[in-house]
């Protein structure tokens, strides 16, 4: 581990890929979390992040769940 930085354990993670089933895990991923995702109309998938925010997964994009709450992964 480089000195300074630390290592966020993962709860989960998806890959998002526009179909029903990707959508079905998201949910999952979410479901005893505080925080929402939010099906978009452009095949996107935005996700909340702890301080407010909505950061969007494209087709291929992984959903990190970890402690610090949701992330997106650009492939």
């Amino acid at each position: 581990m480089i000195k300074g930085s630390r290592s966020v354990p993962t709860f989960g993670r998806m890959q998002w890929t526009g179909e029903d089933a990707a959508w079905g895990g998201n949910c999952a991923l979410h479901a005893d979390s505080e925080l929402v995702a939010f099906r978009e109309s452009n095949g996107t998938v935005s996700v909340e992040t702890p301080d407010g925010r909505r950061v969007a997964a494209k087709v291929g994009d992984w959903i990190v769940r970890s402690m610090d709450g949701f992330r997106v992964d650009a492939i």
